[in-house]
């Protein structure tokens, strides 16, 4: 006989742990997105600087990888 109960809640916690990975795409897709908008709003003033911010952002994002 199949344990219908059993089966439900592996279900759910095979839910709840996508649902936790993909929150977690979302935070590094959010630094990401906010990385890049503060280099390109340092590309009129500095662009030294913003060049550091994006190899610092690449090196965060590998890190996530």
């Amino acid at each position: 006989m199949i344990d219908n109960y059993g089966l439900w809640q592996k279900h759910d916690r095979l839910n709840a742990e996508h649902e936790q990975k993909q929150e977690r795409v979302r935070e590094i897709i959010d630094m990401a997105i906010e990385g890049i908008e503060q280099a390109l709003m340092m590309l009129d003033d500095d662009i030294d600087k913003a060049e550091d911010m994006l190899r610092d952002l690449v090196i965060r994002l590998e890190e996530e990888r």
